[in-house]
């Protein structure tokens, strides 16, 4: 007899068929999956003060005003991307 295909981790995708093309991951929950549109970013951990963390929200909460879509993470990328021109200025 076959053995049942594990279906952790797949979230609302247990129940609908992959659109065809689609490559499900049942290593990763549903939303990570989701979440990964590039395909290059890596999820890394963090620590940060809790002023640091209210300074991010207000700076994510302010380009939302204005209209843009933009998460934590792209906030953090773009942090680095400007201390590493700093450096390359030095």
């Amino acid at each position: 007899m076959a053995r049942r295909t594990s279906m952790k981790g797949m979230g609302a995708n247990a129940f609908f068929p992959p659109s065809p093309g689609a490559r499900v991951d049942a290593s990763k929950p549903a939303r990570q999956q989701a979440s990964d549109t590039s395909g290059s970013l890596v999820k890394a951990t963090f620590y940060l003060t809790p002023e640091d963390i209210m300074t991010l929200e207000q700076v994510r909460l302010k380009r939302k005003q204005r209209g843009e879509k933009v998460d934590k993470s792209a906030l953090v990328r773009e942090a680095i991307n400007h201390l590493t021109g700093e450096l390359a200025s030095q």
